[in-house]
């Protein structure tokens, strides 16, 4: 069993944050009067308040944000190694990308992981490469990149294509985590993640998406399902163990009306898929096949 390294990199991102924007000091978040209005009470924790009328049996949201740690990193790293990863933050979270770099700084400077390796922080940028945060360490000026994401159902039209799961997704149905999930169960899950997220971090809106997404799921055909399990392990502070949070890797591929699911599927290009997204797990790509 592997540990994904993406939970080390958020669990030491979770600790410096909190360091660099709880004011309160308190041993939790949940009696706080800050609530939302922290930057780690808000991305780690957004707890559902009364006035919110979606997940009311829950404590809290889903994190508006999904870190993808770089394939390359290493076990064993030299002086002068370098590394990325991506961060793609959800609606109201991009307010809070100061916070963020502050946190990144400082987990650099305390030292990564179970050796505390440290790091400096050499540039950010944006998804086409182009650089958004300029100025001295103390003087930053960031300017965080927006991309709005359609989530209504496209015009009609029938091809070829793919879905391939780049880090082990976790599609979870009928209580349990699938082995093999179709293509109905991974519109269903992405389904729910996207309207959710819409909900606390969006516009607030209590519509679900559009059900044209699941029908147009039902009628596609599964021409050719290539999955493996990969197992995998984060440690938890709190329960002080390793938690499984083993999923498939693969790819399916389907022929069906890919102009009504494309909007949703490129949504989940950005957002993955299934449980522990935070983490990085449920990276998926669509592969439009030519005709």
């Amino acid at each position: 069993m592997t540990r994904e390294w993406g939970n080390t990199l958020r669990g030491g991102f979770g600790y410096a944050l909190r360091a660099v924007s709880c004011s309160l000091r308190r041993d939790g978040c949940a009696e706080c009067p800050l609530g939302r209005v922290c930057a780690y009470g808000y991305l780690f924790e957004t707890p559902i308040q009364q006035s919110d009328t979606v997940m009311r049996k829950y404590t809290s949201a889903p994190h508006p944000f999904v870190i993808e740690p770089d394939d390359t990193v290493r076990s064993v790293v030299s002086s002068g190694d370098g590394a990325s990863f991506s961060m793609v933050l959800a609606g109201q979270a991009t307010d809070y990308l100061p916070f963020i770099l502050l946190a990144v700084k400082r987990l650099g400077a305390a030292g990564f992981g179970r050796d505390r390796v440290p790091f400096e922080v050499m540039g950010v940028s944006d998804e086409a490469g182009a650089s958004c945060h300029g100025g001295e360490a103390g003087n930053a000026v960031l300017v965080p990149p927006r991309r709005r994401l359609p989530l209504c159902p496209g015009a009609s039209r029938t091809e070829e294509f793919s879905l391939h799961f780049e880090s082990p997704a976790r599609v979870q149905h009928g209580g349990r985590i699938m082995d093999r999930p179709g293509l109905r169960e991974v519109v269903e899950s992405l389904r729910r993640r996207l309207f959710l997220l819409c909900h606390f971090h969006g516009n607030g809106t209590e519509t679900p998406l559009s059900p044209a997404f699941l029908r147009a799921a039902d009628e596609a055909e599964t021409l050719e399902a290539d999955f493996e399990w990969r197992d995998a392990a984060r440690r938890s502070t709190r329960q002080m163990c390793d938690v499984p949070i083993g999923g498939v890797l693969g790819r399916m591929r389907c022929r069906g009306d890919l102009g009504v699911l494309e909007p949703l599927l490129r949504a989940g290009e950005y957002m993955h898929v299934g449980k522990n997204a935070a983490f990085g797990l449920g990276k998926m790509r669509l592969e439009v096949h030519p005709e």
